[in-house]
């Protein structure tokens, strides 16, 4: 594959959006998907003993009573560059495998021809036409994987899978070729250390925004879970509860971490990554998605300027406002959020409205980092 775009972004960090504005370039090819079909091969780099009790026990064992020869069992191998880890693939291990990917999500919306819009949206309801051949995508890979003796490298075996999905969308391959990472940093220490040749876009968002948007998308599905079960907890509805749940996690410590590292990367491969805030995304679209192809060296189209999906304008009102600034937060609430951004900075108390309520919601937190086990 010539060229690779990886697209990388906390929750509801703007890369639906992303995808949409860069979606009808003639020399971009995106997968709008999240798969996260690097899961499976991070999960083996990081934890190779792990993967071997729990996956490649279940593989070896149904192959036992099979009496293979080392022909077949041999034939084709996952094989890693940066550590001394070979595996012998075969149908029954890639279906675990993709156990931990979106794999199965893919097949379940390609059978509705419908999808989830994105994290970022404002309810659940919000979805698009999705016309996918699954059938198509699946045995694309199955040929390019299996029909010929190989090793294949991790990078391979994701490129693989990034071309089978572009057949399933009905496309043919582009010169570049945007696709999106699974949201955590193992997968951007991962690409380095196997050495991907990849570009990586890292769409940041504010603490406060990320926050909400994750708050408010748990308060979603737990009201979907409750209204199927009929579960009753009015308290576990409310977006004050959800972003309490959040804030009282370890949860921001992890984005300003890896905010910090993406500034470092950033900084040391200048060229191989672009930092983007979602914000500019959001509300200057064409001036930002201007810079996106500036830095790629690419040419601007018009139509990178309309929101798209399969190189056909959608209709979108996502642009020009941020979803989560409708939220309405009880004033304590409003103030421990500041105070957990802003490094448990306690002279918040000092000024605020709702002292006393803030005060019990930062007693509460200190609870549960120290004293809950």
């Amino acid at each position: 594959m010539k060229n690779k775009i990886l697209l990388f972004g906390f929750t509801a960090s703007g890369k639906t959006q992303f995808n949409k504005l860069v979606d009808g370039h003639s020399k971009i090819s995106v997968v709008e998907r999240h798969d996260k079909i690097l899961n499976p091969l991070i999960s083996i780099y990081n934890d190779y003993n792990n993967f071997g009790k729990k996956i490649l026990k279940k593989s070896y064992t149904a192959e036992a009573g099979l009496n293979l020869d080392e022909s077949i069992t041999e034939k084709n191998k996952l094989k890693y560059k940066s550590k001394n880890i070979e595996i012998n693939l075969n149908i029954l291990l890639l279906r675990l495998m993709l156990e931990e990917t979106g794999y199965n999500l893919t097949e379940y919306w390609s059978f509705l021809n419908k999808a989830e819009l994105a994290a970022a949206s404002k309810n659940l309801n919000d979805n698009f036409d999705f016309q996918f051949n699954f059938d198509l995508y699946e045995n694309y890979w199955k040929k390019n994987l299996f029909k010929n003796s190989k090793n294949v490298s991790p990078e391979e075996f994701n490129d693989i899978f990034l071309e089978a999905y572009i057949q399933g969308k009905g496309e043919n391959l582009k010169e570049n070729l945007l696709f999106q990472s699974p949201n955590t940093m193992d997968a951007i220490d991962f690409i380095l250390k196997e050495n991907f040749n990849t570009k990586v876009i890292f769409l940041r968002r504010s603490l406060e925004g990320t926050i909400k948007s994750r708050a408010l998308r748990q308060m979603y599905f737990s009201k979907y879970l409750n209204e199927k079960t009929k579960f009753d907890n009015k308290i576990k509805n409310s977006i004050d509860y959800h972003i309490s749940a959040v804030l009282n996690s370890s949860y921001i410590e992890r984005l300003k971490i890896a905010h910090k590292k993406m500034e470092d990367l950033k900084e040391k491969y200048d060229k191989k990554f672009l930092i983007i805030k979602t914000e500019d995304l959001i509300l200057s679209p064409k001036k930002t998605i201007k810079s996106v192809f500036k830095w790629l060296e690419l040419e601007e189209e018009d139509i990178i300027f309309k929101p798209t999906y399969k190189g056909i304008k959608t209709e979108s009102n996502d642009y020009g406002r941020i979803q989560d600034d409708e939220l309405e937060l009880k004033m304590s609430t409003y103030n421990f959020l500041k105070f957990r951004i802003d490094n448990n900075n306690l002279s918040i108390l000092f000024g605020c409205n709702e002292k006393i309520k803030t005060f019990i919601k930062i007693i509460k937190f200190y609870y549960f980092k120290y004293f809950k086990f």
